[in-house]
């Protein structure tokens, strides 16, 4: 499992805590921060990179997870988890908007 990531606060305004993680080649699973609410969350694509929001104000990225051929399944510290592929389902695609002719 892919290490946990630092979460910091922000100072300024007390936000809650935004990590980055690094989605490891060949990694079957990648541990979230404890918290992060994997059911309510918005899952957007930003280039390669999985970004995960929820509605009390965390954001995860994953960094190269849409590089990887076969996506991770997502779990955070307290248990819940995501498969990756519905993960990438719920990020909408690639090019959206796009359709062929």
């Amino acid at each position: 499992m892919a290490g946990l990531p630092n979460a910091t606060a922000s100072p300024v305004t007390g936000a809650a805590p935004s990590s980055v993680v690094d989605v490891d080649a060949g990694a079957s699973v990648v541990g979230l921060p404890a918290g992060l609410d994997l059911g309510g969350a918005e899952y957007t694509r930003a280039g390669a990179n999985l970004v995960i929001a929820d509605d009390a104000g965390h954001t995860v990225v994953l960094r190269g997870f849409f590089e990887l051929a076969d996506p991770p399944t997502l779990t955070t510290a307290d248990g819940m988890t995501v498969a990756g592929t519905l993960a990438t389902r719920l990020a909408g695609p690639q090019a959206p908007g796009m359709v062929a002719q």
